[in-house]
């Protein structure tokens, strides 16, 4: 039996060291392998660990800007800072390196200061635009260490500025009147208001009243609006003075006064013609109005004549 009993323990101490043997075995298959293979593993190991990878579970934070949204204003000068946080479990991580989409037009290159990225610049082009900023682990730019989060940079158009405010302005009854305005800022659009209440469909730069009426008197301005905010212009008052006409005329021995309604400081035209059906009338005279407004012709030697007067 001893002979059995002796043969069973070796065979059991041999059993017991064989994990050690295929231990040593593999150990001495890898150190005969590339030296890549060496360094992969451990560039595996924070992955694994879930510390900075990208699809490792690990969280992105915004920091700054607060909601990842940032408005700036076009043609101004702007800057902002971009701070990002990584967490995983218990630890918060700052990326290296950032790294990020093509910049609204007129932003400089960022420029990095330790965890804080500060972008600025002037805005050349209005419009919404979404950044893609990427935090690295490592300065090239490289590895798989990396963690994204968007940006989106709103740049507005700057308030209007208007440049020509509408003008005061007296007009007949039944003639054209126009008001208008000059602004700057971009894309803009414009609603006129009389006595402070928006006109329907009165949404151009100018408003024309073609036959003008004594019910179109009142105070009118007009609202300017972009994508930077509102301006209102200045009020305009339209003022209706009754219809162009010549009043009775007053003859002397060799001139003959032709008093009409002018309206002082405008400019007015006196034209004749021998009978109503004639299809010209020809021009006599050019004036601006003054108080009182009066033509001032020579009597006519040749019989009947027609008068009229008109604004110019």
């Amino acid at each position: 039996m001893r002979p059995f009993r002796t043969a069973a323990l070796t065979l059991s101490a041999l059993l017991s060291w064989l994990p050690m043997i295929r231990s040593v075995a593999c150990l001495a298959r890898i150190s005969a392998l590339p030296r890549l293979v060496w360094i992969r593993p451990v560039a595996w190991m924070p992955a694994l660990a879930g510390t900075f990878h990208g699809v490792s579970g690990a969280s992105i934070t915004l920091l700054r800007p607060e909601a990842g949204r940032v408005r700036a204003t076009n043609g101004v000068p702007s800057a902002f800072r971009v701070e990002l946080t990584y967490t995983d479990g218990d630890q918060v991580l700052s990326p290296t390196a950032y790294g990020s989409g093509e910049l609204p037009p007129g932003f400089n290159p960022p420029a990095k200061s330790g965890a804080i990225w500060r972008i600025s610049g002037t805005p050349t082009r209005s419009g919404v635009f979404n950044l893609r900023l990427t935090g690295y682990e490592e300065e090239d730019l490289s590895g798989d260490h990396f963690a994204t989060v968007q940006l989106e940079i709103t740049v507005v158009d700057a308030v209007p500025v208007i440049t020509r405010q509408p003008a005061d302005q007296v007009a007949h009854a039944g003639g054209d009147v126009r008001l208008d305005v000059e602004a700057t800022g971009g894309s803009l659009g414009y609603q006129w208001l009389r006595d402070d209440l928006e006109l329907r469909g009165q949404t151009n730069r100018f408003l024309e009243f073609p036959a003008l009426s004594g019910a179109d008197a009142g105070t009118y301005r007009v609202r300017i609006r972009n994508s930077g905010g509102v301006r209102l212009s200045n009020p305009a008052t339209l003022t209706v003075a009754p219809r162009l006409a010549l009043r009775t005329p007053r003859a002397e021995v060799t001139a003959l006064h032709l008093p009409y309604n002018g309206i002082p400081g405008q400019e007015y035209v006196l034209e004749s013609a021998t009978d109503l059906a004639a299809s010209a009338w020809g021009e006599l005279s050019v004036q601006t109005a003054s108080e009182p407004a009066e033509f001032l012709v020579e009597a006519p030697a040749d019989g009947s004549r027609w008068f009229r007067v008109r604004g110019r």
